[in-house]
């Protein structure tokens, strides 16, 4: 039974100095004691006894040395009962001071607990579900440093430049999944008849258009040439490439289509179709393991809130598990936007083939307007196709305006060098190249395809411009920065309203690392394209806020936060009840209930979201490698809902049975196969 302090003034407080919660944590870490006595058990009993006059078993203090050094707590205690508050000889609480010198400033270590059942409890419970989600992020292969290449572009320090992102700053890394999503999504609906008219609407024209808009989301996760000359080159080839394909006729679809036409659309179609192979078979797999993860997660989330509401209220630790698990309820959501958003298994090797890709289809630009302005020798030369010792001897001349026409063939002298891989987040800045193809295909009536050169012009402007970013892109940030900050909150209130009432060790930890995690996506909003002293600047944030992160779990897991200043908090006292007590008079159940439902939903609904979108544009990247290429068009026209039989050419190559399902005038006659050594 609870003791009786008739001789106190029910209303009157004590004004106690409260220092820094900072202070507090220090002096109760690291201030020497004699010994310690556990919250739970003794030191509870202690100041019982004393209180009920039974003596004090662990020293000589009576009563009234606690009423003279004012350690029992006799002030305004938050969100209490007013049934208990005018009858406080049902609630004891202590002081900071009170609790420094009746329990001599303990920390409750879990792992000295026999056995460790708590330590064993929160690992397995959280610890592990947490890590295996981190494995689940999309992390690249850590090959060796290129020769030539800067010291901190090593695969080991871009991954965990990489880690930082995604850990130190969740809103940043998602609005970046989230953006990148959106344009695949975009590429999905311009490759429907639907979206335009005139040629668009030729639904023979919907794999092609598929396999060209599928490359396009894939080069928008690479950093684009960084000088701005070649960067206008390079929109103006990769237009050619992936629009070249998709003409009929020259000239935007005026007049007949010429020899050349029909050889240049044959090359560009070989080219491209081997390019999205290649690219749809190196996107990373592991969809369902993923998958998996994340339920272990979310079990493991439902197995806390059990706890939590079990009986009368679970124990009082099951909250700060709870809150736990809230706070890091974006992770799950970041891994399944990451699963639609797939990286490729290698970047580095992808990066080549565009690059190569990109060295043929300049090839074949040039050997068009050469052979069509009569500008060649006799005999005609052939494509200067892409080889090894050309690539060589092109990166060590460097890129020229040039070309130099030779007897046998044509020189293309350019050598187009996309920079790092930097899907998901894994570098700050605004990447759109997607978006500003799309934006310029049409017309302003959104009906009317545009010529080459004018969406090419249109997407240089585009990436031309400084500040400008699509409201979707705004969208998508300020979509990622509710979803990480309601978990935060969540896990907040959950910490805040359980007893001790108020800003805590915990509550501030989840606090300081929320403020932490949102400066670099602030910065990410004011900087379109930030520099290099930016990305340190942010950089150091994150690291800060992974090490915020990395504390909170060791706490957590070890029991830190269970000593004298945590438990007073900012509110300055302690008490000794259980959780059947706080959930009668103190109503935690409603805060740890919202907190529950909320913070637990979000994860399910995103979950049902991504699973959706990954349904849906599952199309665009499909491949198999015992499929061949025809089949794979017969399934897409069957999955779109075109007729199985129509174009396919018997006997054809790979890029002609293509070309012929949406051109009929271009038959095996007119066929021309292209260089296919750049695969290798």
């Amino acid at each position: 039974m609870a003791p009786t302090l008739t001789s106190r003034s029910i209303l009157r407080r004590q004004s106690t100095s409260r220092n820094l919660l900072c202070a507090f944590l220090c002096l109760a870490l690291f201030s020497p004691k004699t010994f310690a006595l556990n919250f739970s058990v003794e030191c509870r009993d202690r100041v019982y006894s004393i209180l009920n006059g039974s003596g004090d078993p662990y020293g000589n203090l009576t009563e009234e040395d606690l009423d003279r050094n004012k350690w029992i707590y006799e002030g305004h205690v938050r969100n209490l009962n007013d049934e208990v508050r005018y009858n406080r000889s049902i609630y004891i609480a202590i002081t900071l001071e009170g609790c420094k010198n009746l329990c001599h400033s303990p920390i409750e270590w879990y792992l000295t607990q026999n056995p460790p059942t708590q330590s064993f409890n929160i690992a397995a419970n959280w610890i592990l579900p947490i890590l295996a989600l981190v494995a689940c992020l999309p992390f690249d292969s850590l090959h060796r440093r290129a020769p030539g290449s800067r010291w901190h572009d090593g695969r080991i320090l871009t991954t965990l430049k990489a880690i930082l992102n995604w850990l130190g700053s969740p809103p940043t890394s998602l609005t970046a999944t989230l953006w990148n999503i959106y344009q695949i999504r975009q590429c999905k609906y311009y490759t429907f008849s639907s979206a335009g008219s005139h040629d668009q609407a030729n639904r023979r024209l919907e794999y092609s258009k598929a396999t060209s808009y599928y490359i396009l989301s894939c080069i928008n996760q690479f950093e684009l040439p960084s000088d701005v000359k070649e960067r206008e080159d390079f929109v103006r080839v990769l237009t050619y490439g992936l629009f070249k394909p998709l003409k009929n006729q020259p000239n935007g679809g005026q007049g007949q289509i010429t020899e050349t036409g029909r050889q240049a659309v044959l090359y560009t179609r070989e080219l491209r179709e081997a390019l999205a192979f290649q690219l749809r078979m190196y996107r990373r797999r592991g969809t369902y393991p993923a998958g998996i993860n994340i339920c272990v997660f979310l079990g493991a989330f439902a197995t806390s809130v059990s706890l939590a509401f079990a009986d009368v209220l679970g124990e009082y630790t099951t909250a700060h598990s709870l809150a736990l698990g809230l706070l890091v309820g974006w992770l799950p959501v970041l891994v399944m936007f990451c699963i639609v958003d797939r990286n490729p298994i290698s970047g580095i090797r992808n990066r080549v083939l565009i690059q190569r890709w990109l060295w043929n289809v300049e090839a074949v630009k040039l050997w068009e307007d050469a052979r069509r302005k009569g500008q060649f020798p006799n005999p005609e030369p052939e494509v200067d196709w892409w080889n090894p010792a050309k690539q060589r001897r092109r990166s060590q001349q460097g890129r020229s305006s040039q070309s130099t026409r030779q007897p046998k063939n044509i020189r293309i002298v350019s050598a187009f060098r996309l920079g790092d891989f930097i899907g998901q987040g894994r570098k700050m800045g605004y990447h759109g190249l997607t978006s500003a193809f799309l934006s310029s295909v049409y017309d302003d009536s959104g009906r009317q395809r545009n010529s080459n050169p004018d969406i090419a012009d249109s997407t240089i402007d585009h990436l031309a411009s400084t500040f400008h970013r699509p409201f979707a892109w705004w969208l998508c940030a300020l979509v990622s920065l509710s979803l990480v900050w309601l978990e935060i909150i969540m896990a907040l209130l959950v910490s805040y309203m359980t007893p001790t009432v108020g800003l805590s060790c915990r509550s501030g930890a989840y606090l300081c690392y929320g403020v932490l995690t949102t400066i670099t996506w602030l910065v990410s909003c004011i900087f379109k394209t930030p520099n290099q002293g930016v990305r340190v600047f942010c950089h150091l944030f994150n690291a800060l806020a992974v090490g915020v992160l990395g504390f909170i779990l060791f706490a957590q897991f070890t029991g830190v936060f269970n000593n004298c200043a945590c438990k007073c908090g900012m509110g300055g006292y302690m008490s000794f009840q259980d959780a059947a007590f706080y959930e009668k008079y103190f109503q935690v159940r409603k805060y740890w209930l919202i907190g529950a439902l909320v913070g637990g939903l979000l994860p399910v609904a995103c979950f049902v979201v991504s699973g959706v979108w990954l349904r849906q544009l599952k199309g665009l990247w499909q491949a198999s490698e015992q499929m061949e290429v025809s089949w794979e068009l017969t399934e897409w026209r069957a999955e779109m809902g075109t007729p199985t039989g129509a174009g396919t050419v018997q006997g054809a190559g790979q890029g002609a049975r293509q070309g012929a399902g949406h051109d009929s005038g271009l038959d095996e006659r007119t066929r021309i196969e292209a260089d296919m050594s750049w695969l290798t």
